[in-house]
């Protein structure tokens, strides 16, 4: 039986794949691989907070400055917690910190050097948007966890965009929109996976836990996290569990009119 919440969550990704995007947004690149070799797992949950603030400050060089206080702020924690952080993700191999010469008031900042991601990798794009617009902040530690490995885990190829659009068309009054977006990503599919909004992850969630290093309860409690704050949402109808998941902002929170 379909719910209005299944229905509103239709709405809410038509909202995203007929509204648009901006495909010069600013974005930084994780590699998979931190991810399905296990490396994301072993590290502890404020420091998956952390690193993607960092690298959605770094520059071409994968060096960034922030001040302990922007990254706590941008990553909704105590500052208190940040230098711990820091210290684990250096010591797991994600990068290296270092203190700047002293400045001409005697003041020394931070300096962060993180891993780049090796030539012929297999990158997932991550768009700053979602760290410094504030989105970021408003979850909990486990949820930034399991967003990175559903990111990760996920993908958006031709056939599976027409199946998701095809159940968002049987039951949004904007399906006529739709059927124009199918129609053109028949003509261009490249055109249309630039200017995605959302991608799919299909992983089996005892793949996602282990990613994650999450019990079943926690991870449950992540994915409630996740569905509440509007960065992912459940596609019902299709072979397996599959969630659309948000890539540049979080999906509305309304039904868009």
């Amino acid at each position: 039986m379909l719910t209005q919440q299944t229905v509103t969550n239709f709405e809410a990704i038509a909202w995203a794949l007929t509204a648009g995007c901006d495909c010069q947004s600013l974005f930084y690149r994780i590699d998979r691989n931190v991810v399905t070799s296990g490396k994301w797992s072993s590290v502890k949950g404020i420091s998956r907070s952390v690193y993607p603030v960092l690298m959605a400050h770094c520059g071409v060089d994968q060096t960034c400055y922030p001040s302990e206080e922007r990254i706590a702020d941008l990553c909704g924690v105590s500052v208190k917690r940040v230098p711990s952080a820091v210290k684990d993700l250096c010591g797991k191999g994600f990068m290296t910190s270092s203190k700047s010469k002293p400045n001409a008031r005697g003041h020394r900042h931070n300096i962060y050097r993180l891993a780049s991601t090796p030539p012929g990798g297999n990158p997932v794009f991550m768009h700053n948007s979602l760290v410094k617009d504030g989105h970021w902040a408003k979850l909990p530690s486990r949820a930034h966890a399991l967003y990175v490995a559903m990111r990760c885990r996920g993908h958006l190829d031709y056939d599976t965009f027409v199946d998701v659009t095809q159940a968002v068309w049987e039951l949004s009054e904007d399906g006529d929109s739709l059927m124009d977006l199918q129609e053109s990503a028949s003509e261009d599919f490249r055109a249309v996976y630039r200017d995605r909004a959302w991608e799919v992850c299909d992983a089996d969630p005892d793949v996602l836990m282990g990613d994650a290093g999450f019990s079943r309860n926690t991870f449950k409690a992540a994915m409630a996290d996740l569905e509440a704050a509007r960065f992912t949402l459940e596609v019902p109808g299709l072979d397996r569990r599959t969630w659309a998941v948000a890539i540049r902002q979080p999906f509305p929170l309304e039904p868009v009119q």
